[in-house]
């Protein structure tokens, strides 16, 4: 199996700092917050199987 590099670019990570953000402040709930993050970080960067390298 091919591995491939996944970059989040600077939009994305400004988008997901807001979502964390909106979560855990304007909804309190900061675990939410975490377990979301932690469930979108692991789906971004989970290896892709249908890929095709570059």
């Amino acid at each position: 199996m091919e591995s491939y590099a996944v970059e989040m670019t600077r939009q994305a990570e400004e988008q997901l700092s807001e979502i964390v953000q909106y979560i855990s402040v304007t909804l309190r709930s900061p675990q939410a917050a975490l377990n979301t993050l932690d469930a979108l970080e692991k789906e971004i960067f989970r290896p892709c199987r249908s890929a095709t390298p570059r």
